[in-house]
Order: C-alpha cells, then structure tokens, then sequence
C-alpha cells in the first residue's frame, strides 16, 4: 500500500490522467454495443499503472535516460491501444507524455512533446473528413492544447519541488555524516589528549630521574670519597680525616641547596643560571680532591637557551663525576667553548681509559647509567656526543649542540663515536 501512494504521488499528474481516460473509456464502451472491447482497454489502462510501479520499483524517481525511452516508447504503445478501444480518441491519455518528458529530460523536453501532440492532434483534426470547421474549433479542443502546457508547467513545478527535496534530504546526511565525523574527532582528541598527558607524565619523570642521577649523584659520590678518604687518614693523619669530613659536610650542605633550588625551580619561575660558573665550580670540587684542572670557558652563553645550558652543565658533571670515581686521573682540562653556531663541551683526563667496545656488549648496564643520561640530555637537544679513549692514556669527551636546536649533527654522526681504538664515556665509565 506505501509503494503504491509513492508510485501516484510520484507520477502526480499523469496518474490523474490515466484515471480520467479510465472513466471515459468505460462510459464509452458501456454504452456502445462492443462490449468485447472493454476486457482490453481495462488491461492497456492496468498495464500502464503496471509500468508506473515496475518503473518505480527498478530506478526509484529517476530512471537513466536510456531506460526513460523505452518506457515512454512502451506507455505510446499501451496508450495508443488504449486510445482506439473506446469510441472516438481518447486523447486525454497522451496527456502524460509531456509530463513525463518533463520529468525525464526538463522542461524543453517536456514542451516540445506537448508541441508535437498539439500540433498531430490539431492534424487528426484537419483532415478529418467529417468534422467542420465549426466542430475543430471547439471549446473541448481548445482546453486540451491548454492542458498539454498546463501539464509541462505541473510537471516543472514537481520537479523542482522534487529536486528541492532531494538537497534538502542530501544535505541531512551530509550534516549527519559530518557530526558523526566530528564525533569520532572528538573522541580521537580524547584519546590523544590522554596519550600526550601520559608522555608528558613519564617525561616528567625521566628529567626528575635524570636531576637525581646528576646532583644528588654527584654530590653523593664526592661525599663517599671524602668519607673513605677519612676512614684511611683516621690513624695516620688526623687532620687530614678531619678536613675530609669537613669537606663531606659541605658538600652535603650544597647538595641540600641543589634539592631546595630544584624544588622551587618547580613551583616557581626560573632563577639566573650561568653554565660558565656552574661547571668553574665543578672544577673547583676537582681540585679540592687533588686534581689539577684546566678550565677555559670561551664565547657567550647568553646567546643560547636555558635547555641547552642546563645540559652543558649535566654532561659536565657527570663526567666529573665518573673521573672522581674510575678514571684515577691527576689532570683534568676542561673547554667551553660558545661558537656563533653551536656550543661545544671538552672534557680530558689523563687517567686508566677503558675499552668503549665494553659499552655495546653491556648496553644498558646499570653502571653505564651515567652514559645514558648524557646520550638522553643531548637526544633532546639534538646534541652529539663524542668519546675518544686508549686504555692507559686517558679519556676526552667532548659534546656538541647546535644554537638552533636542530641540524646536521644528528644526521652526520651517531650520538657516540669512537676515533682512537678503545675509549670510555668520557671519563673512564
């Protein structure tokens, strides 16, 4: 029952048409004595509804325009059947063709079909014999040529109606389609939302991990030095133990300071740093161990950022740090150097070395953690690191970052790279 009111609202006009030539048709033959006919012309006006729902059911509103000839061609032949069943013509039936052409193929299509009837319906007229002039020119006659353009103008009228709704319903799938699209969009934001806050998380806490390692490291391992060097000189020379344990103390002091600066460089904005006097100071702790030190600082470093000079400053100390610890060195030299394009770290020492093809064969060992937190600061800075080592003659490393952040260092060479036979992480670890 649906298919079959979309099928008549679809057709509009000529479903109107098809049931007025019905009406006519069957008054003419009920009244005429060729009965016979009727069975006929009932099935030609059924076969054209047939034509409308088969129509319908196959393409929808809008057949391709191959598949529209030859339905129009196959409604001229039921219709013209149809036509010459009933007495007289029933030439309300050819109505729909202007209609349907309409709906096909536009209004041009539609008036030149209804021209073309007009004008053989004007010539049946004119050579019929036994019409006169007085009965072609008939009010009947004239209001057909009138409902072949007022059925161009109906069919116009559907059609754009008709196309208005097809935007208009195009237009909702597309505004649903581009909800459900900003839909998923949002739900993607929240995942990466969620994924970029949990980076930032382990980020977070890889930098804290690396500022313990650093400091507390560092100042943790001088305090251990200072403390054996105690315990040693305890008999011998008490003195000596005493100023050891003094100079514990104070180390132990400076790295309470360290931990109170980095807690309040968390919560507040960050304090004046000088990586030219931090690592001096680093040198200055060297000295007080027994070291002789050579330190040349060259270039201005307020020309580069904060990042890249808190990881000058890392590099530096660690590298002290494992010089204190493994490299058994008595002279250090270390360089600043802070160039109009990149700013480079050197550090050497004259202590044992160590073979750096140890380092690939313990990869992540856990005393190579000193390594690691180098490789990783200069990874964010897009620094490069070098080690140059022979086993009995000392250590150098020397690290590279670029003023812009990033450039061909990270591209022309590996993160460490190996000159001489043997080498270490730069100080003997």
């Amino acid at each position: 029952m649906h298919e079959f009111f979309a099928v008549a609202y679809l057709n509009g006009s000529a479903t109107f048409v098809y049931l007025i030539g019905l009406i006519f048709g069957l008054y003419g033959l009920l009244r005429s004595a060729d009965w016979w006919r009727l069975p006929f012309f009932i099935a030609m006006i059924l076969l054209l509804f047939l034509l409308d729902y088969l129509e319908y059911r196959r393409y929808g509103d809008k057949p391709p325009a191959s598949a529209a000839v030859l339905i129009l061609c196959l409604r001229f032949l039921c219709t013209t059947v149809a036509a010459l069943l009933p007495p007289g013509y029933m030439t309300v039936l050819y109505l729909s063709f202007p209609y349907r052409s309409t709906l096909y193929f536009g209004p041009k299509a539609g008036y030149a079909v209804a021209t073309l009837i007009i004008l053989v319906y004007i010539g049946f007229l004119l050579f019929d014999l036994h019409a006169s002039h007085r009965t072609i020119i008939t009010d009947g006659n004239s209001y057909f040529i009138g409902l072949c353009i007022w059925v161009v103008l109906k069919a116009q009228s559907f059609r754009r109606e008709r196309e208005a709704q097809q935007r208009e319903y195009q237009n909702r799938i597309r505004a649903e389609e581009l909800l459900e699209e900003v839909r998923r969009s949002h739900h993607q934001l929240s995942i990466y939302t969620e994924q970029v806050a949990t980076l930032a998380t382990i980020e977070e806490r890889n930098r804290v991990a690396r500022e313990i390692h650093d400091s507390l490291g560092h100042s943790l391992t001088a305090i251990h030095l200072q403390l054996e060097k105690a315990l040693t000189y305890y008999s011998a020379d008490s003195q000596v133990a005493l100023q050891s344990v003094r100079d514990a103390r104070d180390v132990a002091r400076e790295a309470l300071q360290d931990v109170r600066r980095s807690v309040r460089a968390l919560r507040t904005e960050e304090q004046p740093f000088s990586c030219t006097h931090e690592i001096e100071q680093l040198g200055a702790q060297l000295r007080q161990h027994g070291l002789t030190v050579d330190f040349v600082a060259t270039g201005r470093e307020e020309a580069f950022s904060r990042r890249v000079l808190t990881t000058l400053y890392r590099v530096a100390q660690e590298a002290c740090t494992n010089i204190q610890r493994h490299a058994l060195a008595n002279n250090v030299q270390i360089s600043l150097d802070f160039g109009s394009q990149s700013a480079r770290l050197q550090v050497s020492d004259d202590g044992i070395g160590f073979d750096t093809s140890r380092l690939e064969r313990e990869g992540g060992n856990k005393q190579n953690y000193g390594l690691l937190g180098m490789q990783e600061r200069l990874r964010l800075v897009n620094g490069a690191l070098q080690i140059e080592s022979i086993p009995g003659q000392g250590t150098q490393l020397t690290a590279t970052i670029s003023k812009q952040g990033k450039d061909d260092l990270e591209v022309k060479r590996p993160l460490i790279t190996e000159r001489r036979e043997g080498g270490t992480d730069g100080t003997g670890k």
